[in-house]
């Protein structure tokens, strides 16, 4: 309990039962916003580990957006170097976010990640359908984090 609260408090971490060695020093770093997104995330990151052992993972659980922004007067806004020891200053980044991907988008303007972030999210196309397939169809399923990967 007082570690997921510590976890909430912060507004995003490391998930160290998912990561290759704690999350130190990854090849690619899975981060999952969303309870769905977040558990195709956590299933990519097992599936990685046990199908590609020489790839590092570190998986990020993020419950707080506003850590996102850049220190534009939002309290809760992580300064360059927490950023950077959260998701890295040169790794690949798959985001899972539960909503539109140009909401992340917005929040990391002006953020050194460049073209190594995928953000992937809620695109209109289809129709009434299983929570999976809504995955499949938004490209955020752990099959899709593992291409990715």
């Amino acid at each position: 309990l007082e570690e997921a609260i510590v976890h909430c408090v912060a507004g995003a971490s490391v998930w160290s039962f998912c990561s290759t060695d704690g999350g130190v020093n990854p090849d690619v770093v899975l981060v999952g916003c969303g309870n769905e997104v977040n558990n195709e995330v956590v299933s990519a990151a097992l599936l990685l580990r046990r199908d590609c052992p020489e790839l590092r993972v570190r998986m990020v659980n993020v419950t707080d957006l506003m850590i996102l922004d850049l220190c534009r007067g939002h309290p809760h806004a992580l300064d360059h170097d927490s950023f950077d020891a959260l998701f890295t200053r040169d790794r690949p980044v798959i985001f899972n976010f539960h909503g539109y991907p140009s909401v992340i988008s917005q929040l990391l303007f002006g953020r050194e990640i460049g073209n190594r972030i995928e953000i992937n999210g809620y695109i209109e196309e289809g129709t009434t359908t299983t929570p999976f397939n809504m995955l499949i169809q938004n490209r955020a399923s752990r099959y899709h984090g593992i291409h990715c990967s």
